[in-house]
């Protein structure tokens, strides 16, 4: 999971946020990895939909999802 680039700092960070427990443990760990308060960790999960992208756009200040994918891809 490591080399496919789905964990960062031993916390999964590519996960489907298919129910509500899954969708705050995503806010959870955007708040953990980031440092952001809960509200603001929301906002960037409920705009990117991911919380590799949300985590990226918070620590980068890249707004715009298909920049994010472009150096994500890389």
């Amino acid at each position: 999971m490591v080399k496919l680039g789905k964990v960062y700092e031993n916390l999964m960070i590519d996960i489907q946020m298919i129910n509500d427990k899954l969708v705050s443990r995503a806010v959870g760990i955007v708040v953990e990895v980031t440092g952001v308060d809960h509200d603001v960790a929301k906002v960037y999960i409920d705009k990117f939909k991911s919380v590799k992208h949300a985590i990226f756009a918070i620590i980068s200040k890249f707004d715009n999802i298909e920049e994010i994918n472009e150096v994500l891809n890389k």
